[in-house]
């Protein structure tokens, strides 16, 4: 910028800032747009963290699922080495017939 376009953009600032009435405005204006800009990110951030949270929860349900399910194959396993009958493992375990079954096939279990 060179310096007359500058002197030019300070002359208007003062007269500006002369005007009290104007002057109000402006600084109202601005507490608003400063408001609002404020409240956008403060939305941003609680959703933000709202979405954390629910990764969270969503990935601690889905561990304690799998470790269940491991649990429950570890049970079926054993209870397979243990020559039990697969009707009898199925109802013990609460898992139907055929899931014990596909666990004894993936886990080279009689």
């Amino acid at each position: 910028m060179q310096n007359s376009e500058l002197s030019k953009a300070v002359d208007a600032l003062e007269r500006y800032l002369e005007d009290e009435e104007v002057y109000r405005a402006y600084i109202q204006r601005q507490s608003a747009i400063w408001d609002y800009n404020n409240d956008i990110q403060s939305s941003y951030e609680e959703g933000f963290e709202e979405g954390r949270e629910e990764a969270r929860k969503e990935a601690r349900a889905k561990a304690r699922k799998e470790g269940t399910r491991e649990k429950t194959i570890s049970i079926v396993c054993n209870l397979l080495d243990m020559e039990m009958p697969v009707e009898e493992i199925a109802e013990v375990v609460e898992i139907s017939v055929d899931e014990v079954r596909d666990i004894a096939a993936k886990h080279d279990k009689p």
